[in-house]
């Protein structure tokens, strides 16, 4: 039955029902309860002002209309108006509700829910009620075969899934965190993976107390208030940050030595395949130019890749050959794994730093971590001075 022909029952029978007040002003106020157990309504009506009769004439009579709603299954909020509650501006619903709420509408139903949280059916059930009655509005369509999210809940439940992924994410590193002192290192996945993380052994073992945690940074990702420091490559500015120069890096040819067997001449890349960095194809740009040739020459193919890591790993398993940051290939050089086909350009592309803010230059675990860091930046150069 339409709305307005059930509020016209509830006037024919005596009962107020103001077109105007909350609830009753739309059939978006009414909920149909499928069946379900009853939400019930504060018969309690202390909070109206004493001697308002038409105040307590018009919540009586809500409460009166619930009744007649109930009866026929339709669930109708109260409105925390005209009962005198204070309406919620800002304030945090019940976290208990918040999270039976997230869970059964994760879950498709309460019974999965309480699975899940290790409670009663009841109990999910009861406590998404509750929260339902504090926000004043539905959050599930209740079926007989399950629960349907209302356009409210549709719209809460992905935020909430995030904020108590996020909790539990908080609460795992606070709890994985020692009493010593942690260093946390933002640097671009190919640096760690080919050069600071081979030589972090020496620096755990020397400075056994200090956590180290290594963060995934780079010239695509944002700088962090959260990392102690950073490793970086580029021109040393960055507003707010102290930067030490660690030392400067070109750009060499690098493949596996079998792969090198024919190539005597930059020329000779027309014939090879190349591999290529999706957002540093200038790159290659750079060392063609570099090494004297007026024009990139055209290889017989290419393979590309999203990051230098992935670029690193494809030059290693012989996929082709790549001009890489000399960090990136030092190791691999010195040990024989992969060759330089052409002679060194001599010419400084970029140059590497290490970089922190102001505040932290005196952190007993970054003065730690930048003497062991400069040392090792030291010894780069030394070896591969030639290559500069």
């Amino acid at each position: 039955m339409p709305w307005n022909s059930r509020r016209g029952a509830i006037e024919a029978r005596g009962i107020p029902a103001p077109a105007s007040a909350p609830g009753f002003g739309s059939p978006d106020g009414v909920t149909r309860n499928q069946g379900k157990a009853k939400l019930g309504v504060r018969h309690s009506t202390s909070h109206v002002e004493k001697g308002s009769v038409a105040s307590r004439s018009v919540v009586d009579g809500y409460l009166q209309a619930q009744a007649l709603l109930v009866a026929n299954d339709y669930f109708l909020p109260l409105p925390q108006v005209l009962l005198g509650l204070p309406v919620m501006t800002g304030s945090l619903p019940l976290l208990n509700g918040l999270r039976a709420f997230e869970t059964a509408a994760r879950c498709g139903s309460f019974t999965s829910a309480a699975n899940e949280l290790h409670v009663t059916q009841a109990a999910v059930s009861q406590s998404v009620r509750l929260l339902e009655r504090r926000l004043g509005f539905a959050l599930f369509h209740r079926h007989a075969n399950g629960l349907e999210l209302t356009l409210q809940g549709r719209a809460l439940q992905p935020g909430l899934t995030d904020a108590f992924e996020a909790i539990t994410r908080l609460v795992a590193q606070v709890s994985a965190m020692r009493a010593g002192p942690v260093l946390t290192v933002g640097v671009a996945p190919a640096l760690a993976l080919h050069w600071l993380i081979p030589r972090l052994a020496g620096f755990s073992h020397d400075h056994p107390q200090i956590e180290v945690r290594v963060a995934t940074g780079g010239l695509m990702n944002p700088l962090r208030d959260d990392w102690t420091c950073t490793v970086r490559r580029g021109s040393g500015d960055w507003p707010g940050y102290l930067a030490e120069e660690l030392f400067p890096s070109t750009l060499v040819p690098v493949c596996i030595p079998a792969l090198a067997k024919g190539l005597r001449q930059p020329r000779d890349l027309r014939q090879a395949t190349l591999i290529v960095v999706a957002h540093l194809r200038e790159q290659w740009a750079w060392w063609f130019k570099a090494a004297g040739l007026r024009a990139p020459l055209k290889p017989k193919s290419e393979v590309i890749f999203e990051s230098s890591a992935m670029a690193m790993q494809a030059v290693l398993d012989g996929v082709g050959i790549a001009v890489a940051q000399l960090p990136y290939v030092s190791d691999a050089l010195k040990s024989g794994r992969l060759v330089a086909p052409f002679h060194a350009t001599g010419k400084k592309y970029e140059s590497w730093y290490l970089a922190y803010r102001p505040a932290r230059a005196h952190d007993p675990a970054l003065a730690e971590f930048r003497t062991w860091l400069l040392a090792e930046a030291d010894a780069q150069r030394r070896t591969y001075r030639d290559w500069l």
